[in-house]
């Protein structure tokens, strides 16, 4: 019987301790940075994910070229090609999120986290679109 045991004990710790790392993709708003999402990226890699916390020109490009240079980032870091990735993006950060997933959609796609995407579009933005400081700040 306690031989069985310290058998059982041996399995468990070989499934609780896999050799890589998920990884947690993060992406910030519009006219922010990656510190912004800081904070996050520090939690999650205390839990043991592996944390890309992407920092992207949001106001510098349309959201397709956004897209490509996000997706470029992943690439050039990516090690393990079998490695789960999952995204957290957060208000413009999900909708390059939805872009990647439909342009780029990873085999190994683990699950997706979006905060406060703007899926309607933003009433504010729609409002303020023709303002000469608006379009100097967010292009």
């Amino acid at each position: 019987m306690i031989i069985c045991g310290a058998i059982l004990f041996q399995v468990s710790f070989i499934c609780a301790a896999p050799t890589n790392k998920e990884r947690v993709i993060v992406l910030h708003g519009i006219a922010r940075s990656s510190d912004s999402m800081e904070t996050l990226a520090e939690f999650l890699g205390e839990q043991s994910y592996e944390v890309l916390n992407i920092d992207y020109p949001s106001t510098d490009h349309a959201m397709r070229a956004l897209v490509d240079i996000v997706q470029h980032k992943i690439n050039v870091t990516q090690q393990d090609p079998a490695q789960k990735i999952h995204f957290v993006g957060y208000s413009m950060g999900s909708l390059i999120v939805r872009g990647i997933l439909f342009k780029y959609r990873p085999y190994n796609l683990g699950r997706v986290v979006m905060l406060g995407p703007p899926n309607n579009g933003s009433e504010v933005a729609d409002f303020f679109k023709n303002f000469f400081l608006y379009k100097q700040i967010y292009g």
